[in-house]
């Protein structure tokens, strides 16, 4: 089609379609729901099932949990076990445990319910994070009588305390303890919670348990465990290692375990993901077919208005247009159709992706 044909033929192309507004209407709405809803269930995928998590070498980070014959999901394990894997595994660098945590901030008159997580002292290590401010836990503060310092989240530390800049070695009150802000994590930190969890965590403490205390007990499985693999060591190596440990720490405690006992070693990504990796390649699936259809309806609605302006183009024929002349004007109508279904599909992916991301973490 000659350049000097397209301006013109643009200009024809936008008044056809003015002439057929429901057709129109109906087009570009085809084609952008079948984009947008293609667009925004990519856009997720990609964020949770494609790209890496934000820790470094994440490919080596992994959780560990206890199970037995009659657990459904294996997400938890004991603080006492966990110190003896500690002791005696060779496949990690580092293991960290974590457990849920809540409390009320009271900070100038205006109390607030908080979440956060208990973890070691290493946790932030163990994931490859650096503070933004301040410093991370030491070793004697994760202890039973000195765990009360913080590390805030940088969203929090903005919303609560105004990006304060003097935050770091300032007391806080929470409940009826003080605590001393120790840090504040980078914006570009993301927490570590699976997709089932609905809170929005905003401070860190150390987790402050010790051997014989009253929630170290040998069974009382409440807290997670997150660890990194060496560098030479495959997840499968390493649970062949831990599994022998803990078939001799069984031996050692016949009372205190089930005989079904075994470690779980996951990889970190699909303990996050992995309950909603079958939804999420289903609805690809699912929106794969809605784009499809979108497309052969459009076609369809192409194909009756063409019936219905064969005497336009017998017309324009008789009057000199050629072929090629008459299949250049159509395909520029088309283009507009399919860039204003584009431009819609765009804004409904941006308000999709938003809406699902909405739906959890």
């Amino acid at each position: 089609m000659p350049a000097f044909n397209i301006v013109p033929d643009l200009k024809y192309g936008v008044r056809m379609l003015g002439k057929n507004p429901g057709f129109t209407a109906v087009a570009v709405l085809t084609i952008a729901l079948g984009v947008g809803a293609n667009t925004a269930i990519f856009s997720v995928v990609k964020a949770v099932l494609l790209d890496q998590l934000p820790y470094h070498q994440p490919d080596r980070l992994v959780t560990v949990a206890q199970s037995d014959a009659n657990t459904v999901r294996a997400v938890t394990v004991d603080f006492t076990t966990t110190h003896d894997l500690r002791e005696r595994a060779r496949s990690f660098e580092s293991m960290s445990l974590y457990r849920d945590w809540r409390s009320a901030l009271v900070e100038r008159g205006e109390p607030e319910l908080v979440n956060g997580l208990r973890v070691n002292h290493d946790y932030f290590d163990t994931l490859g994070v650096k503070m933004q401010l301040g410093r991370t836990f030491r070793v004697e503060e994760d202890t039973p009588d000195r765990w009360h310092v913080l590390i805030l989240t940088h969203g929090f530390w903005l919303r609560r305390f105004g990006g304060d800049p003097g935050i770091v070695g300032r007391m806080v009150r929470l409940n009826e303890a003080s605590f001393l802000v120790l840090g504040v994590l980078p914006a570009s930190f993301t927490p570590l919670v699976d997709t089932e969890s609905e809170n929005v965590l905003e401070m860190y403490a150390p987790l402050g348990y010790a051997l014989g205390g009253p929630s170290s007990c040998r069974g009382c499985q409440h807290l997670q465990l997150v660890a990194r693999l060496t560098s030479a060591t495959p997840a499968r190596q390493a649970s062949a290692e831990l599994n022998g440990i803990l078939h001799d720490i069984i031996r050692e405690h016949p009372t205190d375990y089930d005989s079904t006992s075994r470690l779980v070693v996951t990889r970190l990504q699909e303990h996050i993901v992995g309950s909603v990796r079958a939804a999420l390649l289903v609805l690809v699936g699912a929106v794969g077919f809605v784009l499809l259809i979108a497309c052969g309806n459009v076609m369809n609605l192409l194909l009756a208005r063409s019936t219905g302006r064969a005497k336009e183009i017998i017309l324009r024929t008789a009057l000199g247009a050629s072929r090629s002349r008459l299949v250049g004007q159509l395909l520029t109508e088309n283009l507009l159709l399919a860039l204003a279904g584009g431009a819609l599909g765009v804004l409904l992916a941006v308000w999709g992706t938003s809406l699902l991301g909405s739906l959890g973490p």
